[in-house]
């Protein structure tokens, strides 16, 4: 049978902490005790969404984006809009009763615009609405109202393509095609009256969506 080797500390080296590291040949540090208790905080979070208000009305403001992108849409998404286009043209988007509802703009909700059909599809917060768009800034249309606007597929896969095709080319070629498309980019912009400052991935649909929440808001449209 081996022999085990004990040894014994005595209350003096009790009371050396050195000691006692010496003795058993490591160092055991207290865990603090766990707490299996639930943040109560976190389960009863919701976010605080507003609302639909009467004095918001959220089909007023696609009639009017309607019928300032109508050269760019299908004419089968815009028979609602031309058989509400006087009523849309004639009320204005934000108004008295508009502005006391949503506080005055404080009383946020997030929009994503689908502009393969120009629906809006409401979400709880602004970065769950960006996710959505697939990395859409935001854009404010007054009364508290921020849209996000999610490109078209066609739009989406012609990119991805496009760029693709510059990486194949190599860097020379690449570089031209990044001047290019920043060339058409500004282009478009310009066209649609927003300048040429705008960022790299800003879709078209988004330039002519905030082009035409600009002239709502200011009741131009």
């Amino acid at each position: 049978m081996a022999l085990v080797q004990t040894q014994t500390i005595t209350p003096r080296q009790l009371s050396n902490p050195i000691a006692v590291i010496r003795v058993s040949g490591r160092i055991s540090k207290a865990q603090p005790p766990r707490s299996t208790r639930t943040n109560k905080a976190l389960l009863s979070h919701s976010p605080q969404i507003p609302t639909a208000h009467p004095d918001i009305n959220i089909t007023l403001l696609r009639n009017k984006l309607l019928l300032q992108c109508r050269p760019y849409i299908p004419s089968s998404l815009l028979s609602l809009a031309l058989e509400d286009g006087i009523y849309s043209r004639a009320t204005h988007w934000i108004t008295p009763s508009s502005q006391s509802a949503s506080k005055f703009g404080k009383r946020k909700r997030y929009f994503v615009l689908h502009t393969a059909t120009f629906s809006f599809e409401s979400t709880a917060s602004a970065w769950e609405a960006r996710i959505l768009s697939g990395g859409s800034q935001p854009i404010d249309a007054g009364n508290g109202v921020v849209v996000f606007v999610k490109e078209r597929r066609e739009w989406e896969g012609f990119m991805r393509g496009y760029r693709r095709q510059g990486r194949r080319a190599g860097e020379l070629m690449g570089t031209r095609q990044r001047e290019m498309e920043r060339g058409w980019r500004d282009a478009w912009r310009a066209r649609c009256g927003l300048g040429v400052e705008g960022g790299k991935k800003e879709g078209p649909m988004w330039v002519l969506v905030k082009s035409a929440v600009g002239k709502i808001v200011k009741g131009e449209a």
